[in-house]
């Protein structure tokens, strides 16, 4: 049997968590960390064993993405469809069927797996959410730094994420707003579940931003349910997979809110596999 495998999950907030684009390099939330692991791990690191194969550079077939919908073959966007990516549960519901969801490829001991809130989720238009949330973190943003300071950060952000501009020799980063979610003010679904050209970058880009990403988990709690059982059912297929040995979870942002709030309701035999709990810009 081959080695176990060290899985390391990355889980970003919901507005910033998007698949790769057929035909664009590194358009996956995940590719650029993946890269950099990769010149670190080498050989360790396997790409997704499922992704397109022949590219030149090690690490461009990236991490494993699990989106929380998925079409079926008679076109109905369904949860275990997108979960399967990660084997199937096997009757007793306590082991996991991997036979088609390899998870590394060479006998490499390290995978990468990126979960992504799928765009063909339900979505609808929260500003009621936005503006809860604002006010709640107006109220209590003088515990966390002086008036200056927070003006200070909330201007940097914003200019990020308006122009979102890499550096000449920068090495582009992986906490870029999403562009496949568009609007949740007007429909933004086809017959497909393809969603709508994003919106021109601006202030009110940067404000569905936020509404992707921490408004609707904050404040709606459907919503919020939604994404917490993606989760939840992701972390313990992987648990209960035979072949993986110990998990570390890689988080930034609300993403960090979503994986502790999954940790306090995941039973003790999967918590025991999950060895380390790594955030980025937590709140």
């Amino acid at each position: 049997m081959a080695s176990k495998i060290t899985c390391l999950v990355t889980l970003h907030g919901v507005g910033f968590e998007q698949p790769p684009r057929a035909g664009v390099d590194n358009s996956g939330y995940a590719d650029p960390l993946h890269q950099h692991l990769k010149k670190c791990l080498a050989e360790q690191l396997s790409d997704d064993p499922n992704r397109e194969q022949g590219r030149s550079n090690p690490g461009d077939n990236g991490a494993i993405y699990v989106q929380s919908r998925w079409l079926d073959d008679k076109g109905i966007a369904t949860r275990e469809e997108g979960l399967k990516r990660l084997g199937v549960w096997c009757g007793d519901k306590e082991r996991v069927d991997t036979t088609a969801a390899p998870l590394a490829a060479h006998d490499g001991s390290v995978s990468h797996v990126a979960l992504v809130y799928s765009n063909l989720e339900p979505m609808g238009p929260e500003l009621g959410a936005t503006l809860i949330t604002l006010e709640t973190s107006l109220f209590s943003a003088s515990h966390y730094g002086s008036a200056l300071r927070l003006i200070h950060a909330a201007l940097a952000d914003g200019l990020a994420m308006i122009g979102h501009h890499t550096a000449p020799g920068q090495e582009p980063i992986s906490s870029r707003p999403r562009s496949d979610l568009g609007s949740r003010s007007v429909k933004q679904l086809g017959q497909h579940g393809l969603a709508a050209p994003a919106p021109a970058p601006g202030l009110l880009s940067m404000l569905r931003s936020l509404e992707d990403d921490v408004a609707c988990y904050v404040c709606h709690n459907e919503e919020r349910e939604r994404v917490r059982s993606f989760v939840y059912e992701a972390l313990m297929r992987l648990a209960c997979r035979e072949d993986v040995d110990s998990i570390v979870l890689n988080t930034h942002s609300s993403g960090t809110v979503i994986a502790f709030d999954v940790l306090r309701y995941l039973p003790q035999e999967v918590t025991t596999k999950i060895r380390a709990f790594v955030t980025a810009g937590s709140p």
